[in-house]
């Protein structure tokens, strides 16, 4: 869109309030919603909101009204929410939240054109929709295809249990997160004032076993107890546990969503069962 005449810079002012106006409201709906079906607010829900409501907005930025506009950011932000645990449920493995932000908030903003354009029409843009996705899935299978037998998509089990940051890039994305633990294990190691110390751990051993077959799955059992951890570490009352062992417990998060506490020997099944059932 061309700045030529004042018509045309208006527009464009239209365009970037209504671009603005629709993430806002991708955010607020992502944030009460978080808050309604979580109990709080998570973070890569809301800003996947952002990006939620702009894609949605995207089809047309110019003609809807501006409770049109937040109407549809907004929706793209829910949608996003709801999104993610549907994939889940799907076992489909999008860490990121791309596909709900993307994919299904494109189509949601796409379909709703004709609400504001009178040129659109509902039967156009579905057919737009259908078409735009298969020729996708068919050339992105092709070109999957011919890459799976020629240079391989699978990375090395190595680079898969240190991450591809290292064994790609050589750099840790997130180098404030330790990488001591490649199994996604939970441990609680104690320490007592007298020196002799003990160990509480939760999830599989580090010396088991890993098949050919097991370590092709070893990332997606390692985000799903990673998931599972963490849900549970937000139900702990960490101020309770406090009182519990009657010492200061120090928590750290590790890369596979590990919690690491120094307690006391002699406390250690006492915290267990001041966990509510985290440690198994």
């Amino acid at each position: 869109m061309a700045l030529g005449t004042v018509e045309a810079a208006t527009q464009v002012s239209d365009v970037f309030i209504k671009t603005n106006l629709a993430a806002a409201f991708g955010v607020v709906v992502a944030m009460a919603a978080c808050q309604v079906i979580y109990g709080r607010v998570i973070l890569p829900f809301v800003l996947n909101g952002a990006i939620g409501g702009l894609v949605a907005i995207t089809a047309e930025p110019l003609t809807p009204s501006l409770p049109l506009t937040a109407v549809i950011g907004g929706v793209g932000g829910l949608i996003v929410v709801l999104g993610v645990p549907l994939l889940d449920r799907f076992k489909i493995d999008d860490v990121v939240g791309a596909i709900p932000a993307h994919l299904f908030c494109g189509i949601w903003g796409t379909l709703v054109v004709p609400l504001s354009n009178s040129d659109a029409n509902f039967g156009v843009q579905l057919l737009g929709v259908v078409a735009i996705g298969a020729f996708v899935s068919v050339f992105s299978f092709a070109v999957w295809a011919a890459l799976k037998f020629t240079m391989g998509i699978r990375s090395q089990l190595a680079h898969e249990r240190d991450g591809l940051d290292l064994g790609e890039m050589g750099l840790s994305a997130y180098p404030e997160w330790s990488a001591d633990s490649d199994q996604g294990v939970v441990s609680f190691t104690s320490e007592s004032t007298s020196g002799t110390g003990g160990s509480v751990s939760c999830g599989p051993r580090t010396g088991s076993r890993r098949t050919k077959k097991a370590g092709k799955t070893v990332a997606t059992r390692r985000a799903t107890r990673m998931k599972r951890e963490m849900k549970r570490l937000h139900d702990v009352d960490f101020d309770a546990l406090f009182a519990l062992t009657n010492m200061p417990i120090e928590v750290s998060m590790t890369t596979r969503g590990s919690v690491a506490s120094s307690v006391g020997a002699r406390n250690a099944s006492a915290f267990s069962a001041g966990t509510g059932g985290l440690i198994r």
